[in-house]
């Protein structure tokens, strides 16, 4: 009875062994099933073409505008405003009085010293007759020839006295800010106002550090306002450079043209001056948000079409990065003309992934040619 209550019992399990047995490998075979079904893990990115262009490494310098008549006037004598004839920010012609001193007595010596003169010109041309008729010596006519001549430089001397009181304008131009006031007196010498011509041009002097090479008279450099951010971007052509380096900051000035536009470029503005340093080399352009970092430095993803040609996949691809933008990056080792990289999304994949093409396209560089060093 035992051996059959066993032999039972024996039964029972292995039934229950291959029932459960069975059942588990129904549904492994059906995970499988579904697994072999279920398409391959993938990711989608946007993509470009690695784009050549021309690089030139520069430097950023500040510049300060020189504008070429500019002139900050002066009285030479001192004295009492008698009239001021025009306003701050007011256009003016050569010539024109802008302020003028008390010269009223001034004024009359010199009416007084013109009836002297008259007088001594009689006298002198008297003295011609009578010297030819041998009426009188000739020390008589020469003392009637030092008295008018010493008349005449009286007046000059009273004349040159109106004119360091009469503050003209030098050339055609626009005022400054001025606060002189009728009555008001002026010491000589005082800073009155100051005038800029308008020349259709201003001059930009710069320092270059030592270095570098010295640059060419009528190369061109990038002139951009302050904080412009690459708005208001002028090319200037180098006129002139010291022969000597500067000791005290070891460097060389350099002075180049720049036509006047919309940038706000009066005397003494601090603009930012990008200077090329080294000599045109080729790279490829990427979008920065395809370059991606580690611990081994910089890289990208290319997009590479399977064996099949059924797909493509994720290729890890180190490069060396020159310099960047706010938009591209300058890339001079490990690409090719050939290349497709993954740009939007690429920070998803890794290397062998499978992956899905939104879109391809080329990329343009905003500044294919030039792009500072930052």
């Amino acid at each position: 009875m035992k051996i059959k209550a066993w032999l039972f019992t024996g039964l029972a399990l292995s039934t229950l062994v291959i029932i459960l047995a069975t059942v588990k490998y129904l549904e492994i075979s059906a995970g499988m099933a579904y697994a072999s079904a279920m398409p391959e893990y993938s990711e989608t990115v946007e993509t470009v073409k690695a784009d050549s262009a021309e690089y030139t490494k520069t430097v950023e310098v500040i510049g300060n505008i020189v504008v070429p008549h500019h002139v900050v006037l002066r009285n030479e004598s001192s004295g009492v405003v008698a009239s001021v004839n025009f306003d701050s920010g007011d256009s003016v012609k050569q010539g024109d009085i802008i302020i003028q001193l008390d010269v009223d007595a001034e004024l009359a010596n010199i009416r007084s010293a013109t009836a002297r003169e008259t007088l001594a010109q009689s006298i002198y041309n008297r003295s011609q007759k009578l010297r030819h008729s041998e009426a009188i010596s000739q020390e008589q006519l020469d003392k009637a020839v030092a008295e008018l001549a010493v008349i005449k430089a009286e007046i000059e001397v009273l004349k040159d006295k109106i004119r360091k009181k009469t503050i003209k304008a030098p050339f055609d131009g626009r005022l400054g800010i001025h606060t002189a006031k009728i009555g008001a007196f002026l010491d000589s010498n005082s800073k009155v106002v100051s005038v800029s011509g308008d020349t259709g041009f201003v001059w930009v002097d710069f320092y270059v550090p030592q270095p570098y090479s010295k640059l060419a008279v009528s190369s061109q450099v990038t002139i951009s306002a302050m904080n412009s951010r690459g708005n208001d971007v002028m090319q200037a052509v180098i006129l002139a450079a010291n022969d000597a380096v500067n000791a005290s900051v070891r460097s060389r000035l350099y002075r180049a043209k720049l036509p006047i536009s919309s940038m706000v470029l009066d005397t003494n503005t601090a603009v930012t001056v990008s200077v090329p340093v080294n000599k045109v080399a080729e790279v490829f352009t990427v979008p920065n948000q395809a370059v991606l970092s580690d611990q081994n430095g910089q890289y990208v993803y290319l997009v590479v079409a399977e064996a099949d040609g059924k797909g493509y996949r994720a290729k890890y691809q180190p490069i060396e990065v020159l310099a960047s933008d706010a938009i591209t990056t300058m890339v001079s080792q490990g690409l090719d003309s050939d290349d497709v990289i993954a740009s939007a999304g690429a920070f998803k994949l890794f290397e062998g992934v499978l992956v899905n093409v939104q879109q391809a396209g080329k990329l343009i560089s905003a500044n294919k040619t030039s792009m500072g060093v930052h």
